[in-house]
């Protein structure tokens, strides 16, 4: 376990794979880490992603193929963003959980969910982070700054 970084790869089909992204390994902890990527471009109908792992001698290996279907049918209005002392996150969907993650990919806070609902951000620090919808089909991952 040498990891130096990863590049996040997408096409809209299993060959064709475009680099859209690089993170950074968070080094050999010993231990699971979690890392959270936003593809910010996603094209309509299927999006194939992967990992290509690269270590630190500079040899590297594939992840898994995981496909994500990206359309319109709901919609999430999250506001203010940015956000100060509460977010307020509206929606067609009910989602049973919503991640607060910092950009290191830790889970700040949890909350749990039904639609139209207000959080409270008190005692969150200022920064950029990404809220987790977790939903009983799906899962959105969207962007907060909070100031």
């Amino acid at each position: 376990i040498n990891t130096s970084y990863f590049d996040i790869e997408r096409a809209t089909d299993t060959s064709g794979f475009v680099r859209i992204g690089t993170e950074t390994a968070k080094g050999n902890t010993g231990h699971n880490n979690e890392y959270v990527y936003v593809d910010d471009q996603p094209v309509y109908g299927n999006n194939f992603y992967r990992l290509k792992e690269f270590d630190i001698d500079g040899k590297f290996i594939y992840s898994s193929i995981v496909m994500v279907r990206y359309d319109q049918s709901g919609y999430v209005i999250i506001a203010p963003n940015p956000a100060k002392d509460y977010v307020s996150i509206k929606s067609n969907e009910v989602f049973s959980q919503i991640q607060l993650i910092d950009m290191s990919g830790r889970i700040i806070r949890t909350y749990h969910n039904s639609t139209n609902s207000i959080y409270s951000l008190s005692g969150i620090s200022k920064g950029m982070y990404y809220l987790r919808l977790i939903g009983t089909t799906d899962t959105q991952t969207h962007k907060l700054m909070i100031q």
